[in-house]
């Protein structure tokens, strides 16, 4: 593992746990169909996150 990719997997973990622990507390994120902005860029910010840090493997 080189650098890079340690601070991209930890990046990673960051948003996974700011996305979880803002779905926890939202009523629109743990309601079906409903739809919530802030948790969808959360989602994304973990989707680049982890593109990233696959990115990073060589």
């Amino acid at each position: 593992m080189d650098g890079r990719q340690s601070a991209a997997l930890p990046a990673a973990e960051e948003e996974w746990r700011a996305a979880i622990e803002h779905a926890a507390c939202c009523l629109a994120c743990r309601t079906p169909g409903a739809v919530c902005e802030t948790g969808g860029g959360l989602l994304a910010a973990y989707n680049a996150a982890t593109r990233q840090a696959r990115e990073a493997t060589p």
